[in-house]
This record gives structure tokens, sequence and C-alpha cells, in this order.
């Protein structure tokens, strides 16, 4: 069944003729500036009044599927041809070649009409349907009864509605009739509602024959035929390659079979169920949504595949706002792709970032995500990653590329993953050239066999760069392996907390707080705390910076130390059993030890 799709209210009225598609785009620049719903924008200018709005609104949820908008057919039963040229499907001089045609094949209208290649067979089974309904005796609710409608926009009460039915079967006149006899209503009511049963009947047409387009594109073998889906788009076939870079707006597009406009000015590219090769970089402007139908919208690397990234922003130089991509997903197989920004999803000098619920099959040297520069105000979450590269590459990347202090990687929010990688990090968060600021990494699963790290927060790990990080917040996640530290914090990386994370079955450290290597500065105001480590093949906790707090966490079955501790460690109120020692101090002078619990893990040990 086809999965329902919400249709804006400036199309439903543009569809239906209640308003010109230029009217709804003044419309909508001036609720760019007010804030105000697009109803009452238009009833402000004087476009429309309160009925057609509240007409409009009492359809919107019954043409989210094909099958229920073709239900709302009113009227007297037109041709095919007719409908066709209603909906903007075809032209009259299209209507008349394919006539032509059908008069010397012997064909039916319709199968001509898909043989030229003006419709598809579901948009044909649409109208058909729709055809079907019209001056039918309808077994089901619908707001295009005229009683209805005048009850939905306050002209009459549903109790004079009743009595006017129960009248009219009496008299067999019309509803109409009825209703103007009995004072309920005046005859320009009447005429109006009626006329704005066509009209929204035109719209519930026009739905029809554009989902008509959207379904069925999914497993199966099925394709997408090639036509117009919502005015201006181009639909093209499932599984076919990409063309041209991927652009929101009503221009043709390489995979979406549709678009719409948000009443926020926002551009919604919606791909459906299917498996999609993609060739070229995809391309996202600011006010961009790209969505799919979750795991059954695939977008996958075409071995002819060119570009630097698989999808990335439009405007690295002077920036993009608000791009949100969800519901999707990727199965990316790619080398180290050319060029000065590599990636597979790669952005620089973004606001407003939202990644939701993809889910990304990858083979790659690079990270899955990668915020590479100056990005503000990103959320990534209820993403699932695999990254199967054993010579590189990781799950998720925050970093800044840009020196400038004012020009910060900052809000970043990374929640409620499930990241699996086999070499790089799970979840890497670093200044790299610049700053890095106020990040989140939080109730996270990672599996990290294999990999260097789970997580990482440092400023840099090569001499020569310059990057800073503070700010930082790791609460909450879950980190099975890792061939370094399950958890990292190094390269000068300050005001980081480490809290209520659950870290097994590490090769190495579980938590690993240093420098990183020889000419990288140390690390400061480090709190690990309330946190539960097991199963690690070297130290629970390995501690060498300033400030550091290490307290209250849970440390077991360690192969060596559950605390090493390089000076200037304050060790407070932890548990720590089946260690070896429990606690290692390398310069007692500047070490706080207090309230510690030890089972099974020898003494305290102190090396000069």
């Amino acid at each position: 069944m086809h999965k329902g799709t919400r249709r804006p209210i400036g199309q439903i009225l543009v569809d239906g003729g209640f308003m010109s598609t230029h009217d709804l785009n003044r419309a909508l620049a001036e609720q760019t500036h007010t804030g105000e719903l697009l109803g009452q924008v238009l009833v402000r200018a004087g476009i429309l009044d309160g009925i057609d709005i509240i007409a409009v609104l009492s359809i919107q949820e019954h043409i989210e599927r094909p099958e229920d908008a073709v239900k709302l057919a009113a009227g007297i039963r037109q041709m095919l041809g007719s409908l066709l040229i209603e909906a903007g499907q075809i032209t009259p001089e299209q209507l008349e070649q394919a006539i032509g045609e059908q008069r010397k094949t012997g064909e039916k209208l319709g199968e001509v009409l898909v043989r030229l290649g003006l419709l598809s067979e579901r948009q044909l089974n649409s109208v058909l349907d729709f055809q079907q309904n019209q001056s039918g005796e309808r077994q089901h609710p619908s707001p295009l009864r005229l009683g209805e409608l005048l009850v939905s926009t306050g002209q009459i009460t549903s109790e004079q509605l009743q009595e006017a039915l129960l009248k009219q079967a009496a008299s067999r006149k019309k509803l109409g009739e009825v209703l103007v006899e009995e004072g309920y209503v005046r005859p320009n009511q009447v005429k109006r509602g009626l006329r704005i049963m066509q009209m929204l009947s035109t719209s519930a047409l026009v739905a029809a024959v554009s989902l008509g387009s959207l379904t069925g594109c999914g497993g199966g073998g099925a394709q997408a035929q090639t036509g117009s889906a919502i005015s201006g788009v181009q639909a093209v076939p499932a599984n076919a390659q990409a063309s041209e870079p991927l652009k929101a707006g009503p221009a043709e597009l390489n995979l979406a079979l549709y678009t719409k406009a948000n009443p926020d000015g926002s551009t919604v590219i919606h791909i459906p169920a299917g498996t999609y090769r993609v060739s070229k970089t995809l391309v996202l402007p600011s006010n961009t949504i790209l969505e799919g139908d979750g795991d059954t919208t695939i977008l996958e690397t075409d071995a002819s595949f060119t570009g630097s990234q698989f999808i990335t922003n439009s405007d690295f130089t002077n920036g993009n706002s608000n791009i949100i991509i969800q519901n999707l997903k990727m199965e990316v197989s790619l080398p180290l792709l050319p060029g000065d920004s590599p990636g597979v999803l790669r952005f620089a000098n973004v606001e407003q970032l939202e990644i939701d619920k993809l889910t990304m099959v990858l083979n790659s040297p690079m990270y899955g995500i990668d915020l590479s520069s100056y990005i503000r105000n990103a959320t990534v979450q209820g993403c699932t990653i695999t990254n199967t590269s054993t010579v590189g590459g990781g799950g998720i990347m925050i970093r800044n590329e840009d020196p400038l202090p004012a020009q910060a990687t900052s809000g970043i929010v990374i929640r409620n993953n499930q990241v699996a990688s086999a070499s790089d990090e799970s979840i890497a968060a670093f200044g790299w050239l610049g700053l890095t600021e106020n990040v989140r990494i939080e109730n996270n699963t990672l599996l990290a066999q294999g990999a260097s790290f789970g997580i990482t927060a440092y400023g840099f790990n090569s001499p020569g760069q310059s990057g800073q990080i503070s700010n930082v917040n790791i609460t909450g996640n879950s980190v099975v392996g890792s061939t370094v530290g399950a958890i990292g914090i190094m390269g000068g990386a300050n005001g980081v907390n480490v809290t209520d994370n659950t870290v097994m079955q590490t090769q190495a450290d579980g938590i690993f707080l240093d420098p990183g290597g020889d000419g990288l500065p140390v690390i400061s105001n480090i709190n690990v705390q309330d946190n539960t480590i097991s199963n690690v093949g070297r130290n629970g906790i390995f501690a060498n910076g300033m400030l550091v707090q290490v307290q209250q966490n849970k440390i077991s079955n360690c192969s060596r130390a559950g605390i090493y501790a390089v000076a200037g460690v304050a060790m407070i109120g932890n548990v720590i059993s089946d260690a070896h020692p429990g606690i290692l101090v390398q310069g007692e002078s500047d070490a706080t030890i207090s309230g510690n619990t030890l089972s099974n893990a020898g003494e305290i040990v102190f090396l000069q």
C-alpha cells in the first residue's frame, strides 16, 4: 500500500483553480516575514476567504493516497481525455494526436496515451478510477457532498442538514433546493458550494494522477514511468543512473520523483521506495528537505560514480542553511574520492543541519557523515551506520577546517545512533584547524571491533595543526571494542565530561585520557564519572592531564591497572575489581586518591 503523503494546502489551492501559482508564491514570500499560517496570509490579502480555506482543509487528509483521492470524484462523468486535460496531464494537442493514433490502431485511448509516454499505467488507472466514481452512488463518507461541505464551512448545522436530508428523501428534490426552501441558506450559497465542490474535485483528480505516478516504484522490478509528477518535475525510472546533480525547486530533478513547497518556504524532495543508482554528487541548496520512505528508498553508488562527495551542500564559500536529510537508506562503496573535500555525506559552512533516521551501509575509507567545517546547530540522530572498510574510514566526524575563531563548529548533537566501524572512530569530534565547541554525544550504541576508538574528542592529532575543542559532553553511550580506547580524550581537549557510559571488550584501554603523542598539547578540565568499564585488554582508565577527575566509576576485569594515573589526577570513590593493580600512579605528589574500593585488585602502586 502506498504510504500517505500530506499534500500542501497551497498545492491543493492551485490545482483546483482557487488561485494562481503567482498568488501562491507571493503569499509564501509574505509568510516568511509574518510567520502566519498560509491561509491567514491569503485571507488577509483578499486572495481567498475563510470558506475556501476551510473547504480545502476538509479534503487534505483524503488525498494522501491515490486510492483515496479518486473517491472524491464529483460532477457529471467526463470523457477520459477531458479529465486528463483538466488534470494538466496532457494538452489538447496531445489528446488530438492520441485520438488520431487510436483511429489507426483501434486501441483504447488510454492504451495509446501510455504507449506514447504521455502517462503511466498507474496514472491511467487512477484517472479511470476517478472517472468511475463520477456520478456514482458513493458508499463511503465524502467531504465533497454538498451538505458536508456546508456543515464543515459553518454555513449550516449538522441538525439542519439531517432535517433537510429527511425532507429531500420525501420530496425527491435536490438537497440545495430543500436547504433554500427551509431558509437555511441562500441560493448563491448553494451555487458557490457546488462550484467549490467541482474545484476540490479537480484538486483530487490532480492529486490522484500525481500520486499515481509515485506508487509501485519499489521492489519486484517495478519501474516508475517517465512523465510529469507534480508541475515542473520530471520523474525518472527507478534504478536509473543519475544524470545531473540533485537540485531543489520546481526545476528538473535527477532522482526525486516529486517536490513540494512547504508553507515555511522550504522545498521537500521526496524519493519514493525503490533502488536508485547515483553516478554524480547530489547537491543540496538551502531550505531543502531530502527524504525517502525509510529503508525501502535506497540510494547506491553506480560503478561510474564521479565527484568528490556522495551528498553535499551547494555553497561551501557563502554557506547554506536549513538542510534536512531523513528516512533514506544508502549503500555506498567508494574509494577515497578525488578533490580537496572528499566524503560520503560531507557538509561545510551550514547552519541548521539535521540528519535523521538514515541507514548507511558503507565500504569506504571515508567517514559516513562528515561535518567538516563551520557547522552551526546540527543534529545527527536515529541513524544506523556500518562501515566495513579496514583501510580507514569511520562513522560520524565533527571537525572544523576554518581557522577563524569567529567561525567555530558549534552546537552539534549526535544522539541515539547505532554505528559500527572497523578502522577509524565510530564517532570523532576534533578541532583540526579551527575551533569545535558545544558538542553533545549521547545515547549512541557503538560497535568498534577493529576500530582505533569508539568515540574521540581532541583538538588536533598532528604537530603543526592548531585545532581546539571545548565543552564536550559524552554521555550515556555504549561502546564495545576498539584497539586503543573505547573513549579517547586527547590533543588539547578542554572541558570534557565523560559520564554514564558503558565500555567493554576493548583490546587496550577502556577510557584513554592523554595528549596522544609527542608535541601535542595537554588535556585539561576533564571529568570522568559514573562510567561502567569491564573486560578491557589493558587499563580501565588511563589518565594523563591537568585538572582531571576520575570519580565514582565501576571498573572490572582489567588485564592491567583499573586506573593508571600520571600525576595531577583526582581519583575519588571508584569501585575497582579484578585489576592488576587497582590503581597505578606515576608521580604521586600531585595525585588525589580518596574513597576508592578495591576488590581482588591488589594495592595502590606508586611509580616515581
